[in-house]
């Protein structure tokens, strides 16, 4: 019996290797030039807070390709409904810079793209100069004092700080979301309670009445030799004892 010559097998495998490189060569030339994706971003973003990525586009029929400053990358090998919207938790100055979108079709095309620059930034100081541990306000007897006594301590899911001139006595509260010190950044008052990360509640409990702050004001948080600093600055509170509102600053600073 004549042995079978291994030239045919070798030069099939040379004509369809010839083949498949034409064919990849021809799918890449393909591909047209990718459309623009918007791609919004918060910030900028105080050291520590998260960056959070949203594409206008949620084509569930491409995949998703993010890249970002610091060796960031998320990539999806399926086709997600979330893949549209990122996070990126505790940002820190290395973090900021250039992010990149690439939306692939099924062709293996890149078929939309788009960048956005994020900054990332130290919590800004206090627009007032007020002294540590002490507060003004535009009615004698309520919220102008010195706290003797502060407190800073987690309870039932906020993180609770007090300040008291004396035991017993008036008191200022405000509580944020978590179970350990608020990040260093802004808060936005909202009543009683913190409704959300980026939100206080602040109060001050005189005599038997409570005075409220009024909602979407600003409160600074600050670090500082390893304690955290609270002021605010003229924020105003409800009145319960007149139609007039009552203007209070303060600088509150852990024990």
């Amino acid at each position: 019996m004549r042995p079978v010559s291994s030239r045919p097998i070798l030069f099939l495998a040379i004509y369809f290797s010839l083949i498949f490189f034409s064919c990849t060569k021809q799918q890449s030339t393909d591909c047209p030039s990718p459309l623009n994706v918007l791609i919004n971003a918060n910030g900028p973003i105080i050291e520590g807070w998260p960056l959070r990525l949203e594409a206008n586009d949620q084509n569930i029929t491409h995949l998703y390709k993010w890249t970002g400053p610091n060796g960031w990358k998320v990539e999806y090998s399926i086709y997600s409904s979330e893949a549209y919207l990122q996070f990126r938790e505790n940002m820190t100055m290395a973090d900021k810079g250039e992010y990149k979108l690439q939306m692939i079709n099924a062709k293996g095309c890149v078929e939309y793209e788009g960048s956005v620059m994020v900054d990332v930034i130290q919590a800004p100081d206090p627009t007032c100069n007020i002294a540590a541990n002490t507060s003004t306000s535009s009615v004698a007897g309520v919220g102008d004092y010195n706290f003797v006594y502060r407190n800073f301590s987690a309870s039932s899911g906020f993180f609770n700080v007090t300040g008291r001139e004396t035991v017993p006595g008036d008191v200022m509260h405000l509580s944020f979301l978590g179970n350990v010190p608020p990040l260093p950044g802004i808060y936005k008052t909202s009543g009683y309670f913190a409704t959300a990360k980026d939100k206080v509640g602040l109060y001050i409990g005189a005599f038997t009445l409570d005075f409220v702050s009024n909602p979407d004001q600003t409160v600074f948080v600050k670090k500082v030799n390893n304690k955290v600093e609270i002021t605010f600055c003229a924020l105003t509170f409800n009145n319960p004892t007149s139609a007039n509102p009552i203007t209070i600053s303060a600088k509150i600073v852990q024990p």
